[in-house]
């Protein structure tokens, strides 16, 4: 399911990898408080209608329709598939902020040297322009008629 959130457009992920995140964190932050163990199914289903693999990682995280609500729910006996599904989740996030921030780093490595490249090749065409004036200063102080 994780794999499936991913292959997901990023635009469409974000705020179903948050909710997720909130949601299981809050359960690990108050494992006795059980309002964070019952979830209302149709609000979740609207909130993960591009991203439908989020309701599957629900599930593997342990929660499970009640048949006498319209909610899902996880029993404390399911802590431990939560926290690995918890911790598989926080990894996913983890990876991929690195990779970006490795793009970034490369995109502003790659920026800087384009940047020197431009200021040498500034400092090269100051160069060829300042040699042409001095020529040109010479060519006209030859062709300049004496005065006698």
């Amino acid at each position: 399911a994780l794999n499936d959130i991913w292959a997901s457009r990023k635009m469409y992920r974000n705020k179903p990898v948050n909710l997720l995140q909130k949601i299981m964190s809050n359960i690990m932050s108050n494992p006795t408080e059980q309002k964070y163990r019952r979830l209302k199914i149709a609000p979740l289903q609207k909130k993960f209608v591009h991203v439908p693999a989020a309701m599957q990682l629900l599930n593997a995280a342990g929660f499970r329709p009640n048949p006498e609500t319209t909610h899902l729910q996880v029993s404390s006996e399911m802590d431990e598939i939560l926290m690995t599904v918890t911790a598989l989740l926080t990894d996913k996030i983890e990876e991929e902020e690195s990779e970006l921030e490795a793009a970034r780093q490369a995109v502003i490595a790659k920026s800087k040297q384009k940047q020197a490249e431009i200021s040498k090749s500034s400092k090269k065409r100051d160069s060829v322009l300042k040699k042409m004036d001095l020529e040109r200063k010479d060519l006209s102080q030859e062709f300049r008629p004496s005065v006698s």
